[in-house]
Order: C-alpha cells, then sequence, then structure tokens
C-alpha cells in the first residue's frame, strides 16, 4: 500500500466514523469523537487520543457494518486484510496521522467534505449494501473513491451505505 492510499483510508474512517456517529439516526452507537469522550480519553492517552478515538469507532462501525455485510471472505472500510489493517495502524501512530484525522473529524461539515473531496467525479445512487470491486483491489485509490461516494451518498439522503469488497 501506499502512502497516500494509507492517509486516504485513515482519513475516511475518521470521517466516516465521525458522520457515523452523530445525530438522531446514528449509524452505530457509539461517540468517541464528541468532546465528553474526547475530555474522558484524554488524560488516560495524552500521546494517542486520535488513536484511540479512531481505533473505538473502527470497532463499533466494524460491528455494524459485519451485521449488514456478513463477515468471511469480504472486506469493508472498517474490517481490511490484516497487511493492510497493520499498515494503517502504523501510520496512526506517526506524526502525521493526527492532523489527518483532525482534519476529517474536526466536525460533520469538514467530515463531509472530506467525502465529498475523496468521491470527486464518482456518482452513486446505491443505499444498502454494495459491492465495489474485488478484494484485489483494495490497493487502488480510484476504488477508494467509489468507497467514498457511495458512504457520501448514504449521508447526504439519510440512508444507510455498505460499500465492500469480496473475494469472489
Amino acid at each position: 500500500m501506499t502512502q497516500e492510499l494509507i492517509t486516504t483510508i485513515v482519513q475516511l474512517r475518521a470521517a466516516v466514523g465521525f458522520l457515523g456517529e452523530q445525530g438522531p439516526k446514528a449509524r452505530w452507537p457509539s461517540a468517541f469523537f464528541s468532546a465528553s469522550s474526547r475530555s474522558f480519553l484524554s488524560p488516560l492517552f495524552p500521546r494517542t487520543l486520535a488513536l484511540s478515538q479512531l481505533r473505538g469507532v473502527i470497532a463499533a462501525a466494524a460491528r455494524v457494518h459485519d451485521e449488514r455485510i456478513g463477515v468471511g471472505d469480504v472486506y469493508h472500510l472498517f474490517r481490511l486484510p490484516e497487511e493492510s489493517e497493520q499498515a494503517a495502524h502504523h501510520f496512526m501512530l506517526s506524526s502525521q496521522a493526527a492532523a489527518a484525522v483532525a482534519a476529517s473529524a474536526a466536525d460533520a461539515t469538514c467530515a463531509s467534505t472530506t467525502l465529498t473531496n475523496f468521491a470527486a467525479t464518482q456518482k452513486v445512487e446505491t443505499p444498502g449494501p454494495a459491492r465495489i470491486a474485488s478484494a484485489e483491489q483494495i490497493d487502488d485509490l480510484t476504488t477508494w473513491q467509489r468507497v467514498a461516494g457511495h458512504y457520501s451518498f448514504g449521508f447526504r439522503n439519510d440512508t444507510e451505505a455498505f460499500p465492500f469488497f469480496s473475494a469472489k
């Protein structure tokens, strides 16, 4: 995986994770990016607050995605192949990660803008679970633009979006 792709995945996780926790129709029952969570976590994890928040929202979002998509030979934004997960985690320990997460999850406008920017020209109108590509294409940046397009469509239209990759 390239550094650009890893950064993109981490920023998408932060933006989608933030938006998925928001509003009366929150998609997963967590509040890791809330002010109260930040106040609680910062004394416990002063140097890794962003990583702690992101790891928490990844766990909450992964559970919901797994329930909707299933588990096995499928992957999604919040559950990638082991090698990709390790690369993303390694990036989160770097100094650039906190800024990337903060820029993507500062507020709803920043998170929505992150999704819109990554989606670029991808026009998507598919709610619910949607197969994006084969698992072999996880390392393709264009594929992640399609993922961003699905989430952007879902949040704009107040509908669920669960883009995924499958091995078959």
